[in-house]
C-alpha cells in the first residue's frame, strides 16, 4: 500500500510541535509509490525539516527509466532535496534500487557538496561498477565529505575498484571510514 504522505506530514509536524526529539527523526519509505515522492520532497525541502535518517530501499528497479519514465524523473527531482541548505540527512539507505555507475557518480557529487551531511550511505545490492566506485572514492577525499560508513556489497565492481576505494580510505586522516564490500 502506498504511504499516505499527507498523514505522514501531519504526523511529523505534530512530532516537532510537541517539543520532543527536536533533532532526530527516522523515515522509512522502502517500496513507496513513486507518485508520493513530490510530497516527500516538499516535506524534506522545508526549513522545518529535521529528518536525519531516510530509508529509500527497494523503490526502483534497474529498468525504471524505460518502464516508468515519469517515476524516474520524479525520483531524480526528489534527490535534488539532498543538495539544499535545509538537508539534515545523515543516514541514507538506497539499497536495492538498481543504481548503476552513473547514479553513483551523481551521489559522489552530492558527497562533495558543501550542504552534504551524509555520514552513513547504504548502496548495497545495486549495479554499481568500477566507474561508480572510482567516483565515490574521489568523493571520500573531499573536505566536504562527512562519510564514515558506506556499504557497497553486492554490486558489480571488481578488485581494481576495491583497491582504489581502499587507497582513498587510507588517505583520509580526519575521520575513520568503514567500507563494506
Amino acid at each position: 500500500n502506498p504511504v499516505n504522505m499527507n498523514d505522514l506530514a501531519r504526523g511529523i509536524r505534530g512530532f516537532y510541535k510537541d517539543g520532543k526529539h527536536q533533532y532526530y527523526a527516522d523515515l522509512d519509505f522502502s517500496n513507496i509509490y513513486f507518485k508520493q515522492f513530490p510530497r516527500l520532497h516538499k516535506l524534506l525541502g522545508s526549513s522545518a525539516n529535521k529528518v536525519s535518517q531516510l530509508n529509500l530501499s527497494g523503490n526502483f528497479s534497474s529498468s525504471i527509466e524505460n518502464t516508468f519514465p515519469e517515476a524516474y524523473s520524479t525520483y531524480a527531482n526528489f534527490m535534488q532535496v539532498l543538495y539544499t541548505k535545509d538537508n539534515r540527512i545523515t543516514r541514507l539507505n538506497l539499497d536495492s534500487n538498481g543504481i548503476d555507475s552513473q547514479g553513483a557518480i551523481v551521489l559522489a557529487s552530492l558527497l562533495q557538496h558543501n550542504n552534504n551531511n551524509i555520514a552513513r550511505l547504504n548502496l548495497r545490492d545495486n549495479l554499481i561498477g568500477n566507474a561508480g566506485v572510482y567516483a565515490l572514492a574521489e568523493a571520500i577525499l573531499s573536505p566536504n565529505c562527512k562519510l564514515n560508513e558506506i556499504d557497497l556489497s553486492a554490486n558489480t565492481f571488481n578488485s581494481d575498484a576495491r583497491a582504489v576505494m581502499k587507497s582513498a580510505v587510507s588517505k583520509v586522516t580526519s575521520r575513520k571510514i568503514k567500507v563494506k564490500y
